[in-house]
């Protein structure tokens, strides 16, 4: 019930943006977090903490750009296009 309190009834653009874009941004974070994660962990909780969060920030604003998210829907149809090519032909 709060969270759908909480959505707008009108569309945010930039929280349609990072929706929209939010596959992507899904299965790309992992290769951004990890390094980061690595770097961090060495770190006290409070300098690492931080630093996670506009971490986390950055790579959604970096994964959500059309750029990216364009770039990412054309290899992803290409996979499922490839994989539903391999089974019409068995």
């Amino acid at each position: 019930f709060l969270l759908v309190r909480l959505v707008p009834k009108k569309k945010v653009p930039f929280l349609t943006k990072l929706g929209n874009a939010s596959f992507a941004v899904f299965c790309l974070h992992v290769f951004i977090v990890l390094p980061i994660a690595a770097l961090t962990s060495k770190l006290s909780f409070s300098v690492a903490a931080p630093i996670d969060v506009v971490c986390a920030v950055l790579i959604c604003l970096l994964l959500s750009t059309d750029a990216v998210n364009k770039t990412f829907n054309k290899i992803i149809f290409k996979l499922g296009d490839a994989v539903t090519a391999k089974r019409r032909s068995k």
